[in-house]
């Protein structure tokens, strides 16, 4: 889990933003995330608290079932009789 900073142009004509993205997955081609720029930052620092307490957790619950070593990356074209779960 990732918070990126950046400067954020539209068009080449328009004004750089900065923004603030938890990203959720790093450019292929884009980065996509959450917006966390409108945040305050006391809402900021209380988003970033839990979010690591959440990562430590499931860190542990990733150990607790051995899995620490087994995340993977697979090419969408090579994959057939894809079934999606949402949880």
């Amino acid at each position: 889990m990732k918070i990126l900073e950046f400067n954020y142009k539209k068009t080449e004509e328009s004004v750089s933003k900065t923004r603030l993205l938890l990203a959720l997955k790093e450019p292929f081609p884009d980065y996509e995330g959450y917006d966390l720029s409108e945040l305050s930052e006391e809402d900021y620092c209380e988003l970033v608290y839990h979010l690591k307490l959440i990562q430590e957790d499931f860190s542990n619950l990733l150990s607790s079932f051995d899995l620490r070593k087994s995340y993977r990356r697979f090419k969408p074209e090579k994959m057939t009789t894809l079934v999606s779960v949402d949880l």
